[in-house]
């Protein structure tokens, strides 16, 4: 997809304005399916590198990576698996891993897709054989599964930890006037 310059914002070839909500999208069509504009548009690059931490000569080659699979490791009830599949990941390649099996069965009523396509197993992940068949198949985790990981295993030796997840110099945005006394920071 190109983008014209419009005087006011950035307007896609078929009329779209470029600011619209990934809800405003088709979600029949993932928009990821579609050819990849590389090289690059700068301002795109420039988002990889600085936010994203992909150096400059490895961006095309992540990019054209769609095919791994994903380990959500505590996934519960699998609610971000269920968000990527109805995104257009494919269902076979997403996996969900939690110490409590009980939350699998939830998400299947739940969400009433007991046959998804998605694997779900139980696991501790401090235990070193826990999905040994699962062993150097991934590639990619979801940043979420390690905060809960290192909390335990700071515990197990009686010590305690805090993760954070940090995203540089992105900036906040202002609330004025009542909506700002209602707001309280996370």
């Amino acid at each position: 997809m190109s983008t014209a310059a419009n005087a006011s914002s950035t307007v896609l070839t078929d009329g779209t304005p470029s600011h619209r909500l990934p809800s405003d999208r088709d979600t029949n069509t993932p928009f990821w399916n579609g050819e990849l504009p590389l090289p690059l548009p700068e301002d795109t690059k420039r988002l990889f590198i600085e936010y994203s931490k992909i150096p400059e000569d490895k961006l095309e080659e992540h990019l054209v990576e769609a095919g791994d699979k994903l380990l959500d490791f505590g996934c519960a009830l699998g609610q971000d698996l269920r968000s990527l599949a109805h995104a257009g990941a494919p269902r076979t390649n997403l996996f969900g891993a939690d110490l409590v099996e009980k939350f699998f069965g939830a998400g299947f009523t739940l969400f009433k897709d007991a046959h998804s396509g998605i694997t779900f197993r139980q696991a501790d992940a401090l235990d070193p054989s826990a999905l040994s068949e699962w062993h150097g198949q991934f590639y990619r985790h979801s940043k979420s599964s390690f905060a809960d990981f290192w909390t335990r295993m700071a515990a197990r030796f009686g010590r305690t930890a805090t993760v954070e997840t940090r995203i540089d110099d992105v900036p906040a945005f202002e609330l004025k006037g009542e909506a700002e006394e209602k707001f309280e920071p996370v």
